[in-house]
């Protein structure tokens, strides 16, 4: 296991807030992000389904 990306032999995370951004590195960090992560995928609409909602948003107002 291991191997180098982007010059680092560990993984990092990072995420952008409003107060700055944050980088993580421990293993229990990441798995967190990771899950939060796979969390938001599995919810977030398909494409086909982001366009729809949005054109239907557009013709019968938010």
């Amino acid at each position: 296991m291991g191997g180098t990306v982007f010059g680092r032999e560990t993984p990092l995370g990072y995420i952008e807030t409003v107060a700055g951004e944050l980088f993580l590195e421990s293993s229990r960090d990441l798995a967190r992000l990771s899950a939060a992560y796979d969390n938001l995928r599995m919810l977030a609409r398909s494409p086909a389904e982001s366009m729809k909602f949005v054109k239907e948003l557009s013709e019968h107002g938010a």
